[in-house]
């Protein structure tokens, strides 16, 4: 028994202090309006919403997260990043001086000046709106005919203002329920004032004419179109309370006027109730340029309050590389960065998904997830700066950058042309012991070395111009010691088949014997790529000289896909067992079967739609001696080469080569 009457006064505890924390979380009560008075977008794609959270009697409720509040765009929940956090929100306040008999009497005036001149420089807040009106007689007098947000335009009116004065004291008996009535519908029509919370402030010392029940009228009308009246009796006095009345019927207050201790505590009430506002701040989603309905929803959904905003067309992001400039020159003295400015024309500052730097279309490791970019610094590692420029002569490699913004929207490429200096170092070379002349092995120590001036051809191999030098020595030596003997003639037809031969091999290293041209699936499309002999063409650095795709995991190029063969007088194409296979104009290639190569063949390293890579052929002479023409065929040849320029039909009539 005493265990069961433990347990009960257990569950009580329970019961208590979770009823008192589910009051504590709901703050003055549950919310049973929701007010969304604006919507900020200046800064999109972050969105500001603000929103008054209402109890049954109209006083804000407190205490509210992001259990209690949701937030929609055009219908799909958002995440907060900001809020919801309770801060002090604008009102529009329109002041109504009941000129009549009493307030030109005594200190009454003064006193009213002051009190509202204290509210516009103490309490009125950066974004609040202020108008002043007067009643006299029956006569609505407007002393600051438009809302405001300057507090001097307040006090130049209310110096300038004075209450009338009369001779007879009916005339100045005035009349406020009517021009009250109309102050209330100007309010409610107030451009930018129907979400915002409104009021009027009226400063009287008493209802001097009016007809029965209009008072109540009026307040209730006042209830129903949200904008309560604050009544503020200035030394007078409230017959039947109808002041005060008027005042708590419409959602408002009411005040008598002592000193300004009381008028300060009075602005404090008002900002207390009128004020709070929740602000909750989101990142948009969406991108399209479209006018988007923020919906604010409290508890279990069954309180909304709707706001709305409007976006304008969204601009690419724009990039610019700033380091380093177009034509500089780089050296491995210190290590290459790559600095890129993010600019967005439409002035919507996003974040960026992704930012790659490419070097001769080789893309790098690519920066991730950038907040609020306006620099972009790439550390690109120098070996790979070197070895791209290596494959090219004057050492020229291209830069390029494009960005991917938090809509998917791609920026143009930037690009800069640079030149890399790469360190010279003095290749070991390898010199035979002995040459053939002839048919006799002459040791090459025993021939005067002779050196060769460095010629303006920087493709020369060293190696092949010290054995041409060593066999002209040579030669020269034969000659002279058998110039009056018959085997000289042999001697000169063995020297000249060798210089014949290096200079050829040398001539091959040095022009371009053929070129490929990038048409799809490459960032260099359009570009020529010189083949100067038999090359590899594949994926991976170890496998292949000439390299696509390099450092893309998922490529359907192979490491080693396929090769260009150098025939002498033609090429070939060879599939090296290619995973995903080699095409040559549509057709797909049996692996490690050459087929011979024309020009304006089309080479694809897979398919181009699946991710692969289009070049097209062209030998580097196309023709040296004029075309022939196949009297079977017709084909016009190249007289020179074996490799043919065929005339192929278009689609659409005309010739292709």
């Amino acid at each position: 028994m005493q265990h069961s009457r433990g347990f009960i006064a257990l569950l009580v505890l329970v019961f208590f202090f979770t009823f008192a924390g589910l009051t504590s979380a709901q703050g003055n009560g549950p919310v049973t309006e929701i007010i969304v008075t604006a919507v900020d977008a200046a800064e999109f794609p972050e969105v500001t919403v603000y929103a008054r959270a209402l109890n049954a009697e109209g006083a804000p409720v407190s205490g509210l997260t992001t259990s209690n509040l949701q937030l929609l765009e055009n219908g799909d929940r958002v995440e907060l990043e900001r809020g919801p956090v309770i801060e002090e929100g604008p009102v529009w306040v329109h002041f109504v001086i009941d000129a009549g008999l009493r307030m030109g009497q005594a200190d009454r005036w003064n006193q009213t000046r002051e009190a509202i001149r204290q509210f516009v420089q103490t309490h009125m807040l950066p974004d609040d709106r202020v108008r002043v009106s007067a009643i006299e007689g029956s006569n609505l007098v407007p002393l600051l005919p438009d809302f405001t947000k300057n507090p001097n335009d307040v006090t130049a009116v209310l110096d300038d203002f004075r209450p009338p004065t009369c001779a007879n004291a009916d005339e100045c008996l005035s009349a406020p329920i009517q021009p009250l009535g109309q102050i209330l519908n100007e309010l409610d029509r107030a451009e930018g004032a129907s979400d915002q919370p409104r009021l009027v402030i009226l400063f009287t010392s008493e209802l001097e004419r009016y007809e029965s029940g209009e008072p109540a009228a009026l307040a209730n009308e006042a209830a129903e179109l949200g904008i309560p009246i604050y009544a503020v009796l200035v030394a007078g006095r409230d017959a039947n309370g109808l002041v005060t009345n008027m005042a708590t019927t419409s959602g408002g207050q009411s005040l008598n006027l002592t000193d300004t201790a009381s008028a300060d505590n009075f602005y404090r009430q008002i900002a207390e109730t009128l004020r709070p506002v929740y602000e909750m701040a989101y990142r948009s989603p969406d991108g399209l340029a479209s006018t988007r309905v923020v919906e604010v929803v409290a508890d279990d959904g069954r309180v909304t309050g709707q706001g709305e905003y409007t976006v304008d067309q969204i601009e690419l992001p724009r990039v610019t590389i700033e380091s380093p400039t177009e034509n500089a020159r780089l050296t491995p003295d210190a290590p290459l960065e790559v600095v890129a400015k993010v600019v967005f024309t439409d002035n919507h500052p996003r974040n960026l998904q992704r930012a790659t730097l490419t070097v001769n279309g080789v893309p790098t490791e690519p920066l991730t997830n950038i907040r609020g970019p306006d620099e972009i610094t790439f550390t690109v590692p120098w070996a790979l700066v070197a070895d791209l420029a290596a494959e090219s002569e004057s050492g020229a490699i291209e830069l390029a950058v494009i960005v991917k913004d938090e809509f998917n929207l791609d920026s143009r490429p930037a690009s800069a042309n640079v030149t890399v200096v790469l360190p010279t170092t003095a290749a070991p070379t390898e010199e035979p012991d002995t040459v053939i002349i002839d048919g006799t092995a002459v040791p090459v120590t025993a021939v005067p070395q002779t050196t060769v001036p460095p010629t303006a051809n920087g493709g020369l191999s060293n190696t092949l111009l010290a054995i041409g030098m060593v066999l002209l020595a040579v030669a020269m030596i034969v000659v002279v010691m058998t110039r009056n003997k018959g085997p000289v003639l042999a001697v000169r037809q063995t020297v000249n088949k060798q210089i014949d031969r290096i200079t050829k091999r040398i001539e091959k290293q040095s022009n371009p014997r053929a070129y490929l041209t990038v048409l799809e699936g490459d960032v260099s499309v359009g570009k020529k790529l010189e083949i100067y002999g038999t090359t590899t063409i594949g994926r991976a650095k170890q496998d292949a000289e000439l390299l696509f795709q390099q450092h893309d995991d998922t490529s359907p190029i192979s490491r080693r896909h396929c090769t260009i063969i150098d025939e002498e007088d033609h090429f070939m194409i060879r599939d090296e067992d290619s995973a995903n296979g080699t095409f040559l104009n549509g057709v797909r290639l049996e692996s490690m079967q050459p087929r011979e190569l024309q020009d304006g063949d089309e080479i694809e390293l897979a398919r181009v739609e699946r991710g692969g890579v289009k070049l097209q052929f062209e030998s580097a002479t196309p023709s040296y001696g004029g075309y022939g023409r196949d009297p079977n065929t017709s084909d016009t040849f190249d007289s020179g080469r074996s490799t043919r320029v065929v005339r192929r039909p278009n689609q659409s009539g005309g010739d292709r080569f």
